[in-house]
């Protein structure tokens, strides 16, 4: 028996979706490019994104870390573009502090990092459209404001593991391997590849 027009119609929405995220896994790594390259919304991509629920799969009473195993901990990282402790560190800060008006330095403090590493993952962070961050001109601060999509569930789902001692842990041991690598790939004898902390510039 051929395919009804529903199931063929599931089977073309199916395939458009694979298309989205291979273009965000294999040529941007960039969901906003790869967004604004088809023409859909982060929100609507990020639901492609997560994990799909498996039966009797649910809860922090279902595995280790919110029920999820480690590769899916990893699909969440990529959602958000995370590559450091730090975007970690920061996204939960900005998560209790929504709208904040602070300085580097500040942040520094708060986070526990070093001032280079925090203009990185506010780079990062606003790269991916996860902070905004404005300038007050009559103030060294900046402004900084958790992003609407955090109201997705994938980053609340993430933010909300984050906030479980077994959940950060892992979260930060595998932004810990990615750093590595990242450092590893960079040569050392390139300035140009150290990012300046953020309200560094002349």
């Amino acid at each position: 028996m051929g395919k009804t027009t529903t199931e063929l119609e599931k089977l073309r929405q199916a395939k458009a979706r694979l298309r989205r995220i291979h273009h965000y896994e294999e040529v941007t790594h960039n969901v906003s490019k790869t967004c604004r390259f088809f023409g859909v919304s982060r929100r609507q991509f990020y639901t492609w994104l997560r994990p799909p629920a498996r039966p009797g799969y649910s809860g922090a009473s279902a595995g280790r870390w919110g029920g999820m195993e480690r590769r899916e901990l990893e699909t969440l990282l990529d959602a958000g573009g995370l590559k450091h402790p730090c975007d970690l560190d920061l996204l939960l800060f900005f998560r209790r502090h929504p709208d904040s008006l602070i300085t580097s330095e500040q942040l520094a403090r708060f986070v526990g990092d070093d001032l280079r590493q925090i203009g990185r993952s506010l780079d990062r962070l606003v790269e991916h459209e996860l902070v905004l961050r404005s300038q007050n001109p009559t103030h060294v601060a900046r402004r900084y404001r958790l992003a609407s999509v955090t109201t997705g569930e994938w980053l609340q789902q993430m933010l909300d593991i984050a906030d479980t001692t077994d959940g950060r842990r892992e979260l930060r041991r595998l932004l810990r391997g990615r750093a590595s690598s990242s450092q590893s790939s960079a040569s050392p004898h390139n300035p140009d590849l150290v990012a300046k902390p953020e309200g560094t510039h002349a």
